[in-house]
């Protein structure tokens, strides 16, 4: 999540990210997976298509999506009016 009742969330800094923006991912056995963003989405969350928002971007064959609430609190639903998708592509694993 972006932000909690208490504190910034893991993803607080998601939408300042851009394309071509690198990440790397480290897993529990020592294996890095590092990425590159290639596109960024805001949508409405009640237009949100999953579908789409967990498939890889345009031609990209391995990729990691990542999603978060952003936008306008809404108290009485406990979330935000958006949704962030930064979609990325594999560049790497090492």
């Amino acid at each position: 999540h972006a932000a909690g009742q208490l504190r910034e969330g893991l993803f607080g800094y998601l939408d300042t990210l851009k394309n071509g923006d690198e990440m790397t991912i480290e897993m529990g056995n020592g294996t890095t997976y590092r990425y590159r963003v290639v596109q960024m989405e805001t949508v409405p969350r009640e237009g949100l298509n999953m579908r789409t928002a967990l498939l890889p971007y345009g031609n990209v064959l391995r990729g990691l999506n990542l999603m978060t609430c952003i936008g306008t609190y809404i108290p009485e639903q406990n979330t935000y009016d958006q949704r962030l998708i930064v979609y990325t592509e594999q560049i790497a694993v090492e």
